[in-house]
């Protein structure tokens, strides 16, 4: 399927979480990044209107590395063609001229309203919210987009963001649509994490005959037993097993990694005993 390529309006590269998450997509080849000088220097004017304590200086050495990792996307030559266009605010003219000119299939903008249908359809583009861009991207490669997404919240240390939170300010960034499915796809995930039991022969470790289930955590860091299908390693949400006869069935709590019913003891007791 070929990538689509895709025309990124000032207002989607600034505010600075939309501007990461959109790159960060393109760089893992989902579509193909287009932008002006006249859509950068929008964007650093409107963000330098807002922020005054920025220096100007650092804003143009983030341009520069956007237009030095991405060289094919800064679209030039298309002055001409914006004099002939028509568009409800003759300021954004730039932005179609520069579609037009990168011969892009989408406009990336939240501002819709100023790019209507009819007057693209002549140039074979569509206009597209980010929302409707992210989840559009989400539908053709769920697994990479969510990787990207996880790159994007690992990046972030200061302070760093927990899934929720950064979620949440997807959220902020009027991206509903997006975070639904994202949501959805992380509820899917924790359904599908129930393990069959399985047998252990507890002869493995004889100074604990209680042994039950235990978390990678409990014993130490990881530790393979042999069970009745073969070695079998102890995971850090404690995969579930089949305790011994007359030993109630539990299971570890994937929150905290702890069983609910501990047949050893105390902590100090598994790590003597059962080592």
């Amino acid at each position: 399927m070929a990538r689509r390529r895709a025309l990124l309006d000032a207002d989607v590269l600034y505010p600075a979480g939309l501007r990461d998450l959109l790159l960060r997509l393109a760089d893992r080849y989902l579509f193909t990044p287009l932008w002006s000088a006249d859509i950068q220097t929008e964007w650093t004017r409107s963000l330098l209107a807002d922020r005054p304590d920025l220096a100007a200086a650092v804003l143009t050495r983030t341009r520069a590395v956007m237009d030095g990792h991405f060289p094919e996307a800064v679209v030039t030559g298309y002055a001409a063609l914006a004099d002939d266009l028509d568009l409800p605010d003759p300021g954004d003219r730039h932005v179609l001229a520069a579609a037009i000119r990168g011969q892009a299939d989408v406009i990336v903008t939240r501002n819709l309203r100023d790019f209507p249908a009819d007057r693209l359809a002549p140039h074979a583009l569509v206009a597209e919210h980010p929302d409707a861009f992210v989840a559009g991207l989400l539908a053709s490669d769920l697994e990479t987009v969510l990787a990207t997404v996880r790159g994007h919240r690992a990046a972030l240390r200061s302070p760093p963001r927990s899934a929720v939170e950064h979620l949440a300010a997807f959220d902020r960034l009027d991206l509903p649509r997006a975070v639904s499915l994202l949501r959805a796809r992380a509820t899917k995930k924790d359904a599908a994490k129930t393990i069959p039991w399985r047998r252990v022969s507890f002869s493995a470790i004889p100074s604990c005959p209680g042994f039950g289930m235990h978390s990678e955590r409990e014993l130490g860091h990881s530790r393979s037993l042999r069970t009745s299908g073969g070695p079998f390693r102890w995971g850090l949400f404690g995969r579930q097993v089949m305790p011994p006869p007359g030993l109630r069935r539990f299971r570890v709590s994937p929150d905290r990694g702890w069983p609910a019913r501990q047949p050893c003891s105390t902590y100090e007791r598994i790590k003597a005993g059962c080592r």
